[in-house]
């Protein structure tokens, strides 16, 4: 009877002390001095991320993911709405705008369970921000007046004139110009009375927009004449190059043609002083509108380049944030999710951990009970080992399945990552390299729509577009091969390849190109070198390498294709006399993240992506690439491929009848 008793203790124990470990809801205590020092540092984590945001995402990013964490160990719910406003806002300067808005949803979510009246106010500010620049006005207009209630509920009356401003742009972009009219007043008249200059410049420049838009222009002028002093008093160079281009629109409607003029100069270089390119090109435009006025042809010829060249420029730029952006974005969701997968697997791992508890426990309760009863029945306690031995293996079997069932998830998983990334990748690539160079095409065809050209011009102007037709059929080409081996099933098909034969029809393929720069093909490949290869993607590698030596290679150059054949491998090679690589750029050839192309040398364009999809083709053949370059000497592009066996090179005239 007593150890019935000890036994049943000890099985309590055990199952106090599995309970404990599980994690459970604890009950909330005032804040320590500790907890109020740790909330203190979250809110200056999300500080520093929002400074950091105009400098280094990388550390914005992380700053913010640390004050999320400890946030949420605290039940810190202003510093989980802070940090959600602020990624936001990270999202929103780069353009996300539905991310951006998904943000500020959920801070606004979190600041309604917290009641904190002032970030729900900044997060509806935030979203009619956002929606008042996606054009949708009715629901900005209803946020703006939640915010301004808020902020009248807690007495801040700059952040109140603010709002009453942006109340007033809702109004003059729906064209009710009165009730705009009286938004601003009242902006002007708050804003004198608290002393807010920033709030006092933007209502005088706001109210100049009512009066331009009514053609009113005296009173334009009298209103941006204000909002121009203050941000000359304030040194903000932004405001200044914003009221300067409005005052040459102005002087472009009253025909004062040179006043025009010497105004958009002026907030030509405010703005490019401070990096504004919105108010760069249009005070490009209007330097264009004076010079169409005085029908300057040649300074409109000028013009006309420089506001090219400038949009180019800001597309591009624009282009170049967005791509380096998702690619940021790509690692930090990738190193998020590596985080989950860790978290998961350690949860796997303890709920395994209790499982083996709970089954040692109940076999050390079943073994004491067999050995108190074995002095009774010795056959019914053999029975019970039995009993227990089919349930171990039961248990064993189990867990070999679930071990088996996890390595295929995980198999599962990886699988979708790649596909994922490679999708991602395709997306990036179509994305930016197509848009730019139809971008130019047409520029191009629109300043041949602006104005007659001579002979000359013409043809420069069919130069310049063969060139840019050519980087795009060149970037079709390559992006369409590469996507066909990379489709679902577009599995990899080795055979044995007669690489003279192959070399030979590709030196035909591009011979047109080669004549053309009266360049020398050679075949120098050996009859009997063969290779274990998929012929299709060794047709794109070999055309792709050929192509490039053509453009690195000036008239009258030589370029032979080669190949050694050892025992298990050849190497496969395309040497030109061409001018070669420098050496701080090999590095960038093969490179994942890093785009490099150079014009070849005859100015052709190239896409930067032939020798990234050579390197791919390769590997995925079991071989390699490399190259060998000195500058102004030529460069050799090694490839690498497992080589067919002996026999099948002793047979080699066989095969070249079938290739």
């Amino acid at each position: 009877m007593h150890i019935v008793l000890l036994l049943s203790f000890f099985i309590n124990s055990l199952l106090l002390n599995v309970w404990d470990s599980a994690p459970h809801q604890v009950r909330k205590q005032p804040l320590s001095s500790s907890q109020i020092k740790i909330n203190a540092t979250i809110d200056s984590l999300n500080e520093a991320a929002f400074t950091a945001k105009y400098s280094n995402l990388d550390t914005a990013f992380a700053l913010l993911d640390e004050a999320y964490r400890l946030a949420t160990q605290q039940g810190y719910q202003k510093g989980i709405a802070v940090r959600y406003l602020y990624e936001g806002g990270i999202y929103q300067q780069y353009n996300f705008t539905k991310k951006a808005l998904s943000l500020y949803y959920q801070a606004l979510e979190v600041s309604r369970a917290a009641n904190d009246t002032f970030n729900i106010a900044r997060a509806n500010q935030q979203i009619a921000n956002a929606l008042l620049q996606n054009g949708n006005l009715t629901e900005a207009e209803r946020l703006y007046q939640e915010a301004m209630h808020s902020y009248s509920t807690l007495g801040y009356k700059e952040d109140i004139i603010n709002i009453v401003n942006s109340l007033g742009l809702v109004k003059l972009q729906q064209n009710e110009l009165k009730i705009a009219k009286a938004y601003f007043e009242r902006a002007l008249l708050e804003s004198e009375l608290l002393g807010y200059s920033y709030g006092l410049k933007k209502a005088n420049y706001n109210m100049g927009q009512v009066y331009l838009k009514k053609k009113n222009l005296p009173l334009a002028k009298k209103y941006l004449q204000v909002a121009y002093a203050l941000d000359e008093k304030r040194g903000d160079k932004y405001g200044l190059a914003q009221t300067k281009s409005d005052f040459a629109l102005i002087a472009l409607q009253e025909k004062k043609y040179e006043e025009a003029g010497k105004w958009a100069l002026a907030a030509l270089n405010d703005a490019q002083a401070v990096k504004a390119s919105a108010i760069e090109i249009k005070a490009m435009e209007s330097m264009l509108a004076v010079h169409r006025q005085l029908q300057d042809h040649k300074q409109i010829i000028v013009w006309q380049d420089k506001l090219i060249q400038k949009q180019k420029q800001v597309f591009e730029q624009g282009n170049s944030y967005a791509l380096d952006f998702s690619t940021l974005l790509k690692e930090i969701q990738e190193a998020k999710m590596r985080n989950e997968l860790q978290t998961q697997e350690a949860a796997q791992k303890q709920l395994l951990t209790r499982s083996i508890l709970s089954v040692v426990a109940l076999a050390l309760v079943l073994l004491a009970f067999l050995a108190l009863m074995w002095f009774k029945n010795y056959k019914k306690a053999r029975a019970y080992g039995n009993m227990l031995a089919i349930k171990n293996e039961a248990i064993e079997k189990s867990a070999r399945e679930l071990d088996t069932l996890n390595r295929t998830i995980a198999k599962q998983n990886k699988s979708l990552e790649e596909s994922n990334l490679m999708k991602d990748k395709l997306f990036t690539i179509v994305s930016h390299d197509m848009r730019s160079p139809l971008t130019s095409l047409k520029g191009l065809l629109n300043l041949v729509q602006v104005r007659p050209m001579s002979p000359e011009e013409i043809k420069r102007m069919f130069g310049m577009l063969q060139r840019e037709v050519d980087v795009v059929l060149g970037m079709l080409s390559n992006l369409l091969d590469w996507s066909k081996t990379q489709l679902d099933g577009a599995a990899v098909v080795v055979e044995n390849i007669s690489l003279h034969s192959l070399a030979e029809a590709n030196l035909a393929f591009v011979s047109s190109q080669a004549h053309e720069k009266k360049i020398s093909l050679e075949n120098k490949v050996p009859a009997m070198a063969v290779a274990l290869a998929d012929q299709e993607r060794l047709n794109f590698i070999v055309r792709n390498l050929v192509l490039n030596a053509i453009k690195f290679t000036s008239e009258g150059g030589i370029i032979a294709v080669d190949a050694k054949v050892s025992q298990n491998q050849v190497i496969l090679s395309v040497r030109d006399n061409g001018r070669g690589i420098a050496p701080h750029n090999i590095g960038k050839l093969f490179s994942d993240t890093v785009r490099f192309t150079t014009l070849g040398t005859a100015r052709e364009k190239g896409t930067g992506l032939g020798l990234k999809f050579c390197k791919d083709l390769a590997e995925s053949m079991g071989g390699s690439i490399n190259v060998s370059s000195v500058e102004n000497v030529g460069s050799t592009f090694f490839v690498t491929l497992p080589a067919a066996p002996f026999s099948v090179q002793l047979n080699q005239p066989e095969l070249m009848e079938t290739v």
